[in-house]
């Protein structure tokens, strides 16, 4: 049964948009990546060759790929979640979030963001922020998303 007087806040299509944006971006990327990959892996095979190096090998992209299409996969489920107000999104969203500022303060994982510095790193964790201080102020949408009726999209 859906209430078509109620909306989704604009703030909560946004987040769905940009997660879904970059899931199916990483998505790309993973597929692009066995190319990338492999004309680097020449390049630095050529130069291991020319500075006489012996016994050193180079490894497959595989793990990368796999990787990038489990984040990808992740981030699509994430985007699917949040437009639909899942409990279970607004957790995943919020723990992912808070990794991230984590990971900028400290720089002790390097699963989530981009190695950034400076000026960057400041609008970067600003960024995250913004989003995780939104996703908290918003979460009775997450929790009242099996007690009411659905929201629907605009």
């Amino acid at each position: 049964m859906e209430n078509r007087g109620q909306r989704r806040p604009l703030g909560i299509v946004i987040l769905a948009f940009v997660f879904a944006l970059l899931g199916i971006l990483s998505f790309i990327a993973a597929i692009f990546l066995p190319a990338a990959y492999g004309e680097l892996v020449s390049n630095v095979e050529r130069c291991i060759r020319a500075a006489g190096l012996t016994g050193m090998s180079i490894p497959s992209p595989l793990g990368a790929v796999v990787r990038t299409l489990v984040i990808s996969g992740a981030l699509i489920a994430l985007a699917w979640g949040i437009a639909q107000l899942r409990p279970w999104a607004w957790w995943f969203a919020v723990f992912i979030e808070g990794l991230s500022l984590l990971d900028l303060l400290t720089g002790s994982t390097s699963l989530i963001s981009l190695r950034v510095s400076g000026f960057s790193a400041l609008l970067v964790f600003i960024l995250h922020a913004v989003i995780l201080g939104y996703l908290v102020s918003r979460r009775d949408l997450f929790l009242r998303s099996y007690s009411e009726p659905d929201i629907v999209a605009p």
